[in-house]
Protein backbone atom coordinates (compact mmCIF):
# COMPACT_ATOMS: atom_id res chain seq x y z
CA UNK A 1 0.00 0.00 0.00
CA UNK A 2 1.63 3.39 -1.40
CA UNK A 3 4.74 1.92 -2.55
CA UNK A 4 3.78 3.79 -5.72
CA UNK A 5 4.31 7.15 -4.64
CA UNK A 6 7.17 6.18 -1.27
CA UNK A 7 8.71 3.17 -2.00
CA UNK A 8 8.98 -0.28 -0.85
CA UNK A 9 9.68 -1.33 2.55
CA UNK A 10 13.38 -0.70 2.27
CA UNK A 11 12.40 3.08 1.68
CA UNK A 12 10.37 3.11 4.87
CA UNK A 13 13.05 1.32 7.74
CA UNK A 14 15.91 3.73 8.64
CA UNK A 15 17.26 1.40 11.30
CA UNK A 16 16.70 -1.77 13.15
CA UNK A 17 18.02 -3.97 15.82
CA UNK A 18 18.16 -7.41 15.25
CA UNK A 19 19.24 -10.86 17.18
CA UNK A 20 21.56 -12.69 15.45
CA UNK A 21 21.91 -16.55 15.80
CA UNK A 22 24.68 -16.55 17.92
CA UNK A 23 22.97 -14.37 20.44
CA UNK A 24 24.40 -11.02 19.77
CA UNK A 25 22.06 -8.07 19.56
CA UNK A 26 23.64 -5.71 16.79
CA UNK A 27 22.10 -2.28 16.03
CA UNK A 28 21.69 -1.58 11.80
CA UNK A 29 21.19 1.86 9.82
CA UNK A 30 20.78 5.30 11.16
CA UNK A 31 17.63 6.83 12.90
CA UNK A 32 18.17 10.78 11.80
CA UNK A 33 20.46 10.49 8.51
CA UNK A 34 20.97 8.75 5.27
CA UNK A 35 23.58 5.48 5.83
CA UNK A 36 25.24 6.65 1.93
CA UNK A 37 29.08 5.08 1.82
CA UNK A 38 28.87 3.65 6.01
CA UNK A 39 29.92 0.87 5.41
CA UNK A 40 27.81 -2.50 4.10
CA UNK A 41 24.18 -2.30 4.05
CA UNK A 42 23.36 -5.21 6.09
CA UNK A 43 19.92 -3.66 7.20
CA UNK A 44 18.89 -3.89 3.42
CA UNK A 45 20.44 -7.32 3.56
CA UNK A 46 18.14 -8.45 6.78
CA UNK A 47 14.99 -6.62 4.88
CA UNK A 48 15.43 -9.24 1.98
CA UNK A 49 16.89 -12.17 4.25
CA UNK A 50 12.96 -13.83 4.85
CA UNK A 51 14.17 -14.37 8.42
CA UNK A 52 16.92 -16.57 7.52
CA UNK A 53 19.86 -14.22 9.70
CA UNK A 54 17.98 -13.18 11.95
CA UNK A 55 15.34 -11.96 14.33
CA UNK A 56 14.59 -8.30 13.80
CA UNK A 57 12.94 -6.53 17.54
CA UNK A 58 13.15 -3.02 16.56
CA UNK A 59 12.50 -0.91 13.62
CA UNK A 60 12.50 2.51 13.31
CA UNK A 61 10.54 3.50 10.13
CA UNK A 62 10.32 6.78 8.61
CA UNK A 63 7.29 8.89 8.35
CA UNK A 64 6.16 11.39 6.16
CA UNK A 65 3.12 14.24 6.85
CA UNK A 66 -0.81 13.28 7.08
CA UNK A 67 -2.00 14.72 3.70
CA UNK A 68 -4.21 17.76 3.78
CA UNK A 69 -7.12 15.47 1.74
CA UNK A 70 -7.59 12.08 -0.31
CA UNK A 71 -9.41 11.23 -3.09
CA UNK A 72 -10.47 7.75 -4.98
CA UNK A 73 -10.37 7.38 -8.53
CA UNK A 74 -11.87 4.21 -9.81
CA UNK A 75 -11.84 3.61 -14.15
CA UNK A 76 -13.70 0.83 -15.74
CA UNK A 77 -12.09 -0.86 -19.04
CA UNK A 78 -13.23 -2.95 -21.88
CA UNK A 79 -10.69 -5.47 -21.29
CA UNK A 80 -7.41 -6.64 -19.89
CA UNK A 81 -5.38 -4.96 -22.49
CA UNK A 82 -6.89 -1.33 -21.95
CA UNK A 83 -6.19 -2.04 -18.26
CA UNK A 84 -2.47 -2.79 -19.33
CA UNK A 85 -2.35 0.46 -21.54
CA UNK A 86 -3.56 2.65 -18.75
CA UNK A 87 -0.75 1.86 -16.49
CA UNK A 88 1.61 2.51 -18.83
CA UNK A 89 0.12 5.60 -19.89
CA UNK A 90 0.35 6.66 -15.79
CA UNK A 91 3.57 5.53 -15.85
CA UNK A 92 5.20 8.10 -18.62
CA UNK A 93 3.18 10.66 -16.67
CA UNK A 94 4.22 13.44 -14.04
CA UNK A 95 1.06 12.25 -11.79
CA UNK A 96 2.22 10.43 -8.54
CA UNK A 97 -1.19 8.87 -7.09
CA UNK A 98 -0.48 6.95 -3.46
CA UNK A 99 -1.72 3.94 -4.34
CA UNK A 100 -2.52 1.91 -8.09
CA UNK A 101 -4.42 -1.46 -8.26
CA UNK A 102 -6.23 -3.52 -10.99
CA UNK A 103 -7.86 -6.52 -11.35
CA UNK A 104 -8.58 -9.24 -14.37
CA UNK A 105 -11.98 -9.29 -15.73
CA UNK A 106 -11.96 -12.94 -14.04
CA UNK A 107 -11.44 -11.90 -10.75
CA UNK A 108 -14.64 -9.20 -10.89
CA UNK A 109 -16.74 -12.20 -12.65
CA UNK A 110 -15.80 -13.68 -9.20
CA UNK A 111 -16.55 -11.11 -6.87
CA UNK A 112 -20.65 -10.51 -8.97
CA UNK A 113 -20.96 -14.24 -8.29
CA UNK A 114 -20.50 -13.14 -4.49
CA UNK A 115 -23.62 -10.74 -5.19
CA UNK A 116 -21.44 -7.66 -5.36
CA UNK A 117 -22.40 -4.77 -7.79
CA UNK A 118 -19.48 -5.07 -11.05
CA UNK A 119 -20.45 -2.26 -13.09
CA UNK A 120 -16.90 -2.83 -15.03
CA UNK A 121 -16.57 -7.00 -15.84
CA UNK A 122 -13.95 -6.26 -18.54
CA UNK A 123 -11.17 -4.71 -16.17
CA UNK A 124 -11.28 -2.09 -13.13
CA UNK A 125 -8.35 0.08 -11.90
CA UNK A 126 -8.66 1.66 -8.18
CA UNK A 127 -6.05 4.42 -7.73
CA UNK A 128 -6.09 6.65 -4.23
CA UNK A 129 -4.53 10.61 -4.29
CA UNK A 130 -3.02 12.31 -1.63
CA UNK A 131 -1.67 15.46 -0.76
CA UNK A 132 -2.51 19.37 -0.89
CA UNK A 133 -6.10 19.68 -2.39
CA UNK A 134 -5.11 21.64 -5.64
CA UNK A 135 -2.02 19.39 -6.27
CA UNK A 136 -4.72 15.97 -5.37
CA UNK A 137 -7.47 17.82 -7.99
CA UNK A 138 -5.06 18.33 -10.44
CA UNK A 139 -4.08 14.35 -10.44
CA UNK A 140 -7.42 13.48 -10.39
CA UNK A 141 -8.28 15.67 -13.68
CA UNK A 142 -5.00 14.31 -15.51
CA UNK A 143 -5.66 10.66 -14.73
CA UNK A 144 -9.50 10.83 -15.87
CA UNK A 145 -7.86 12.12 -19.20
CA UNK A 146 -5.54 9.21 -19.41
CA UNK A 147 -8.26 6.80 -18.69
CA UNK A 148 -9.91 8.17 -21.37
CA UNK A 149 -7.33 8.07 -23.23
CA UNK A 150 -6.79 4.55 -22.67
CA UNK A 151 -10.63 3.38 -23.76
CA UNK A 152 -11.75 3.85 -20.56
CA UNK A 153 -14.39 5.57 -18.30
CA UNK A 154 -14.42 7.42 -15.06
CA UNK A 155 -16.90 5.94 -12.26
CA UNK A 156 -18.96 8.06 -10.24
CA UNK A 157 -16.72 9.25 -6.84
CA UNK A 158 -19.09 6.92 -4.55
CA UNK A 159 -18.14 3.93 -6.45
CA UNK A 160 -14.60 5.06 -6.15
CA UNK A 161 -14.28 5.55 -2.39
CA UNK A 162 -16.41 1.83 -2.00
CA UNK A 163 -13.72 0.10 -4.52
CA UNK A 164 -10.83 1.76 -2.13
CA UNK A 165 -12.28 1.05 0.83
CA UNK A 166 -12.23 -2.75 -0.12
CA UNK A 167 -8.82 -2.46 -1.34
CA UNK A 168 -7.73 -4.59 2.07
CA UNK A 169 -10.34 -6.81 1.49
CA UNK A 170 -9.52 -8.32 -2.34
CA UNK A 171 -8.96 -11.58 -2.06
CA UNK A 172 -12.73 -11.79 -0.37
CA UNK A 173 -13.42 -14.54 -3.10
CA UNK A 174 -11.87 -17.31 -0.85
CA UNK A 175 -15.16 -18.83 0.35
CA UNK A 176 -15.70 -19.25 -3.65
CA UNK A 177 -13.17 -22.44 -3.33
CA UNK A 178 -12.80 -22.78 -0.62
CA UNK A 179 -9.60 -22.78 -0.62
CA UNK A 180 -7.41 -19.84 -2.17
CA UNK A 181 -4.20 -21.37 -3.82
CA UNK A 182 -1.84 -18.54 -4.74
CA UNK A 183 1.02 -16.60 -5.68
CA UNK A 184 2.49 -13.20 -6.34
CA UNK A 185 5.23 -12.17 -8.81
CA UNK A 186 6.85 -8.91 -9.83
CA UNK A 187 7.29 -8.38 -13.56
CA UNK A 188 8.04 -5.52 -15.52
CA UNK A 189 5.44 -2.95 -15.79
CA UNK A 190 5.65 -2.57 -19.52
CA UNK A 191 4.99 -6.38 -19.84
CA UNK A 192 1.65 -6.57 -17.71
CA UNK A 193 -0.66 -6.90 -20.36
CA UNK A 194 1.38 -9.79 -21.70
CA UNK A 195 1.92 -11.92 -18.10
CA UNK A 196 -1.91 -11.18 -17.46
CA UNK A 197 -2.91 -13.37 -20.80
CA UNK A 198 -0.18 -15.63 -19.99
CA UNK A 199 -1.48 -16.33 -15.86
CA UNK A 200 -5.38 -16.80 -17.67
CA UNK A 201 -3.96 -18.87 -19.99
CA UNK A 202 -2.87 -20.99 -17.28
CA UNK A 203 -5.57 -20.99 -14.92
CA UNK A 204 -8.15 -21.83 -17.89
CA UNK A 205 -5.69 -24.83 -18.88
CA UNK A 206 -5.83 -26.55 -15.71
CA UNK A 207 -10.04 -26.18 -15.60
CA UNK A 208 -10.32 -24.10 -12.38
CA UNK A 209 -11.67 -20.87 -11.54
CA UNK A 210 -9.54 -17.90 -10.98
CA UNK A 211 -8.51 -14.52 -11.11
CA UNK A 212 -5.49 -12.00 -11.26
CA UNK A 213 -5.26 -8.72 -8.70
CA UNK A 214 -2.96 -6.40 -9.64
CA UNK A 215 -0.35 -3.05 -7.88
CA UNK A 216 1.59 -1.15 -9.67
CA UNK A 217 4.60 -1.19 -7.73
CA UNK A 218 6.49 1.87 -8.94
CA UNK A 219 6.86 3.47 -12.68
CA UNK A 220 8.42 0.17 -13.72
CA UNK A 221 7.22 -3.21 -11.54
CA UNK A 222 4.25 -4.21 -11.75
CA UNK A 223 3.31 -6.60 -8.36
CA UNK A 224 0.68 -9.44 -9.46
CA UNK A 225 -0.70 -11.66 -7.61
CA UNK A 226 -3.06 -14.56 -9.47
CA UNK A 227 -5.05 -17.26 -7.55
CA UNK A 228 -6.84 -20.16 -8.31
CA UNK A 229 -10.28 -21.28 -6.39
CA UNK A 230 -9.89 -25.01 -5.04
CA UNK A 231 -10.88 -27.43 -2.16
CA UNK A 232 -8.23 -29.11 -0.75
CA UNK A 233 -10.53 -31.66 0.80
CA UNK A 234 -9.95 -33.26 -2.82
CA UNK A 235 -7.58 -35.76 -3.60
CA UNK A 236 -6.77 -33.65 -6.72
CA UNK A 237 -6.26 -30.57 -5.65
CA UNK A 238 -2.22 -31.68 -4.33
CA UNK A 239 -1.50 -31.66 -7.74
CA UNK A 240 -2.70 -27.64 -8.44
CA UNK A 241 0.52 -26.74 -6.42
CA UNK A 242 1.53 -26.93 -9.94
CA UNK A 243 0.04 -23.64 -10.72
CA UNK A 244 2.32 -21.49 -8.00
CA UNK A 245 5.36 -22.94 -10.09
CA UNK A 246 3.55 -21.76 -13.80
CA UNK A 247 3.01 -18.68 -12.72
CA UNK A 248 6.60 -17.70 -11.17
CA UNK A 249 7.93 -19.33 -14.53
CA UNK A 250 6.20 -17.17 -16.45
CA UNK A 251 7.19 -14.19 -14.77
CA UNK A 252 10.80 -15.06 -15.05
CA UNK A 253 10.79 -15.64 -18.85
CA UNK A 254 9.18 -11.98 -18.99
CA UNK A 255 11.68 -10.53 -17.20
CA UNK A 256 10.24 -10.76 -14.10
CA UNK A 257 10.82 -12.47 -10.49
CA UNK A 258 8.97 -14.56 -7.90
CA UNK A 259 7.89 -12.02 -5.15
CA UNK A 260 9.39 -14.29 -2.39
CA UNK A 261 11.40 -17.23 -2.41
CA UNK A 262 10.69 -19.20 0.98
CA UNK A 263 10.74 -23.10 0.29
CA UNK A 264 9.03 -23.76 -2.79
CA UNK A 265 10.37 -21.07 -5.16
CA UNK A 266 14.06 -21.69 -3.76
CA UNK A 267 15.44 -23.58 -6.90
CA UNK A 268 14.52 -20.48 -8.74
CA UNK A 269 17.66 -18.96 -7.28
CA UNK A 270 19.89 -19.89 -9.80
CA UNK A 271 17.95 -18.44 -12.37
CA UNK A 272 17.37 -15.46 -10.91
CA UNK A 273 21.23 -14.81 -9.71
CA UNK A 274 23.51 -17.13 -11.46
CA UNK A 275 25.86 -19.67 -9.58
CA UNK A 276 28.44 -16.97 -8.12
CA UNK A 277 25.12 -14.72 -6.59
CA UNK A 278 24.40 -17.62 -5.24
CA UNK A 279 26.88 -18.92 -3.52
CA UNK A 280 27.75 -15.77 -2.23
CA UNK A 281 24.60 -15.36 -0.57
CA UNK A 282 25.09 -18.81 0.62
CA UNK A 283 28.71 -17.62 2.25
CA UNK A 284 26.49 -15.25 4.45
CA UNK A 285 24.04 -17.49 5.33
CA UNK A 286 27.44 -19.82 6.55
CA UNK A 287 29.22 -16.72 8.00
CA UNK A 288 26.14 -15.51 10.87
CA UNK A 289 23.90 -18.98 10.85
CA UNK A 290 26.43 -21.56 10.91
CA UNK A 291 23.83 -24.15 12.27
CA UNK A 292 21.48 -22.90 10.34
CA UNK A 293 18.47 -22.34 12.79
CA UNK A 294 17.16 -19.65 11.52
CA UNK A 295 14.26 -20.22 9.12
CA UNK A 296 16.56 -23.24 7.84
CA UNK A 297 15.83 -24.81 3.92
CA UNK A 298 14.88 -21.72 2.81
CA UNK A 299 16.07 -19.16 0.19
CA UNK A 300 18.84 -20.05 -0.20
CA UNK A 301 18.44 -24.00 -0.33
CA UNK A 302 15.45 -25.95 0.30
CA UNK A 303 15.15 -28.48 2.82
CA UNK A 304 12.33 -31.05 3.50
CA UNK A 305 10.16 -31.14 7.07
CA UNK A 306 12.62 -34.65 7.50
CA UNK A 307 15.85 -32.03 7.63
CA UNK A 308 16.71 -33.43 4.26
CA UNK A 309 18.32 -31.39 1.45
CA UNK A 310 15.85 -31.00 -2.07
CA UNK A 311 18.43 -30.29 -4.63
CA UNK A 312 17.38 -27.87 -7.49
CA UNK A 313 16.54 -30.46 -9.92
CA UNK A 314 14.45 -32.45 -8.15
CA UNK A 315 12.22 -29.70 -6.93
CA UNK A 316 12.14 -28.66 -10.76
CA UNK A 317 10.96 -32.30 -12.29
CA UNK A 318 8.95 -32.65 -8.89
CA UNK A 319 6.73 -29.32 -9.47
CA UNK A 320 6.60 -29.88 -13.43
CA UNK A 321 5.13 -33.13 -13.09
CA UNK A 322 2.40 -32.58 -10.38
CA UNK A 323 1.00 -29.46 -12.44
CA UNK A 324 1.32 -31.51 -15.59
CA UNK A 325 -0.67 -34.42 -13.96
CA UNK A 326 -3.43 -31.09 -12.71
CA UNK A 327 -3.74 -29.97 -16.04
CA UNK A 328 -4.73 -33.62 -17.49
CA UNK A 329 -7.10 -34.15 -14.81
CA UNK A 330 -8.33 -30.83 -15.87
CA UNK A 331 -8.98 -32.20 -19.71
CA UNK A 332 -10.27 -35.41 -18.55
CA UNK A 333 -12.87 -33.64 -16.88
CA UNK A 334 -13.59 -31.61 -19.62
CA UNK A 335 -14.27 -34.42 -21.83
CA UNK A 336 -16.36 -36.10 -19.01
CA UNK A 337 -18.74 -32.73 -19.61
CA UNK A 338 -17.61 -31.60 -15.30
CA UNK A 339 -14.75 -28.75 -16.03
CA UNK A 340 -14.90 -26.92 -12.74
CA UNK A 341 -14.73 -23.41 -15.48
CA UNK A 342 -18.30 -23.96 -15.96
CA UNK A 343 -21.00 -22.88 -13.23
CA UNK A 344 -19.80 -21.02 -9.90
CA UNK A 345 -16.40 -22.86 -8.38
CA UNK A 346 -18.48 -24.05 -5.34
CA UNK A 347 -20.72 -26.14 -7.33
CA UNK A 348 -18.20 -27.50 -9.90
CA UNK A 349 -16.22 -28.55 -7.27
CA UNK A 350 -19.43 -30.05 -5.15
CA UNK A 351 -19.89 -32.20 -8.50
CA UNK A 352 -16.42 -32.83 -8.90
CA UNK A 353 -16.48 -34.18 -5.06
CA UNK A 354 -19.60 -36.35 -5.62
CA UNK A 355 -17.90 -37.92 -8.90
CA UNK A 356 -14.97 -38.92 -7.15
CA UNK A 357 -16.69 -40.42 -4.49
CA UNK A 358 -19.21 -42.59 -6.65
CA UNK A 359 -15.52 -43.76 -8.27
CA UNK A 360 -14.43 -44.60 -4.61
CA UNK A 361 -17.85 -46.87 -4.40
CA UNK A 362 -16.97 -48.63 -7.40
CA UNK A 363 -13.94 -49.34 -7.38
CA UNK A 364 -14.44 -50.52 -3.19
CA UNK A 365 -14.48 -54.10 -2.67
CA UNK A 366 -18.37 -55.62 -1.71
CA UNK A 367 -19.85 -55.50 2.02
CA UNK A 368 -19.58 -58.78 3.56
CA UNK A 369 -22.43 -58.00 5.69
CA UNK A 370 -22.46 -58.70 10.05
CA UNK A 371 -22.62 -61.81 11.61
CA UNK A 372 -26.40 -62.14 11.73
CA UNK A 373 -27.10 -61.26 7.94
CA UNK A 374 -25.01 -64.03 7.08
CA UNK A 375 -26.80 -66.20 9.74
CA UNK A 376 -30.09 -64.88 8.45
Amino acid sequence: MGAYKYGGIDRQVRAMRVVLPNGELVRLGFDRVLPNSSGYDLMSLVIGSEGTLGVVTEATLDLVPAPETTRPLAAGFPSAKEVGDFVQLLARSRVVPFHVSFYDPSHLSNLERLGEDVPYGGGLVSLMFEGYTAVVDWEWDATAELVRKAGGEVAEEAYARTTWDDQLFDLRVAPEGPTLLMNEVFVPLSRTTEVISGMTRIIEAHGVRGGIVGTAASRSTASLMPYALVDQRQWSTFFAYGLVDEFAQLALDLGGRPAGVGLWMAYHMQNLHGTGGVEAMKAVKRALDPKDIMNPGKLVHAVSKFDLAIPAGVMNIGTKTISMVHALLADERKVRGRSPVQGSATDSQAELVEEERAEDLEDAPPEQGNDEDREG
